[in-house]
């Protein structure tokens, strides 16, 4: 939260309503709080020497101060999951071990799995098998993807996201139609 100069803060209290305790929240302020993180948009940022990972403001704010760090299921990309996020997904795997096919999800989900922080400087250090997993080199994709944020190589990433844009022509998955001409031409 940005700091107010010095008599704007005697202002804004005086200002405020009498009662500002979480009890004269608003029902829309109350649901506000409640809804979950939604990841959007996408940041180009480089591995520094020490191989941490700069992660934009945006995404750190929703993220929390500690979240998790795991390879991306079918695709060679690293995802960052909001705790309360990892909270549902490991509910979800521990509760289903009776079946052999979730046995198999939570070996290879849990085992990539860390908890993770990020530094002062807002980055992370991301070990080498996650940067060899993700063909990470020097140069990064870190793309909201509604409740995560995915880490890729600027190539895979372009070539995953080209491929996405393969729909009926003029369509998008929901039925907006789109233009995109060639804002996507490198």
């Amino acid at each position: 939260m940005a700091e107010l100069p010095a008599g704007a803060a005697a202002e804004t209290a005086a200002q405020a309503p009498a009662e500002s305790t979480p009890a004269a929240q608003t029902a829309s302020e109350a649901q506000l709080e409640k809804r979950p993180a939604e990841f959007k948009g996408f940041f180009e940022h480089g591995l520094d020497a020490k191989g941490r990972l700069f992660i934009p403001a945006k995404f750190r704010e929703q993220l929390g101060a500690s979240f998790t760090l795991c390879f991306a299921p079918h695709v060679p990309a690293l995802v960052l999951y909001p705790d309360e996020v990892w909270k549902e997904i490991s509910d979800r795997i521990n509760a289903s071990l009776f079946d052999e096919q979730m046995r198999k999800v939570q070996r290879r989900t849990m085992s990539s799995a860390f908890d993770i922080e990020a530094d002062k400087q807002g980055r992370i250090t991301i070990p080498a098998i996650f940067k060899r997993y993700a063909k990470l080199e020097s140069e990064c994709i870190i793309s909201g993807a509604g409740r995560k944020v995915e880490i890729w190589n600027p190539d895979a990433w372009y070539e995953e996201f080209t491929r996405q844009l393969e729909l009926p022509e003029g369509e998008d998955d929901f039925g907006v139609s789109y233009d995109f001409g060639d804002v996507l031409e490198r």
